[in-house]
């Protein structure tokens, strides 16, 4: 029972409701990132959960990803997100606060804490969307192969 009349006890602090669609929008919108302005975390249709994928370069340095994002929320948020891997070269991390059927605060302080982590030394690369993601990792790979070639033609050059 709430200290305040006619409002819930919640632990979250939002009166035992999620976040609204605007406020996660904000959030969002807020959170774009320079110098592409792409937004990573992806709302489902009816804003109660956000989730990232990222390409996996090494399934090893997944799971050490995964087990370093459980030990950091365990020190922050508590918030537990949920992980999987998903056709073997992706993992997906969504956030969703179950008690309030939807987002919380924390949530958007977990993503926020995630969007901090060095991405190479886990050897991800997020994506922005899952749909033909192996045609753009493809094609990434291309190009970096392409940039190293130029690079040692002008190393032996001069």
């Amino acid at each position: 029972i709430s200290r305040v009349h006619g409002q819930k006890c919640c632990p979250y602090k939002q009166n035992g409701k999620p976040l609204s669609q605007g406020r996660v929008e904000e959030f969002l919108n807020a959170n774009e990132y320079q110098p592409d302005k792409k937004i990573w975390w992806k709302p489902n249709e009816d804003f109660t959960r956000l989730t990232r994928t990222y390409y996996i370069k090494n399934i090893f340095c997944a799971v050490e990803f995964v087990k370093d994002l459980y030990e950091m929320d365990a020190e922050t948020t508590k918030q537990i997100p949920n992980v999987s891997i998903k056709h073997q070269d992706l993992v997906q991390v969504e956030l969703y606060t179950k008690q309030l059927k939807g987002l919380s605060y924390r949530d958007l302080e977990l993503a926020t804490v995630i969007d901090s982590l060095d991405l190479e030394q886990y050897m991800l690369i997020p994506l922005e969307q899952e749909k033909g993601y192996k045609r753009v990792m493809r094609m990434r790979e291309q190009a970096e192969k392409e940039e190293s070639i130029a690079a040692e033609i002008a190393n032996m050059a001069g």
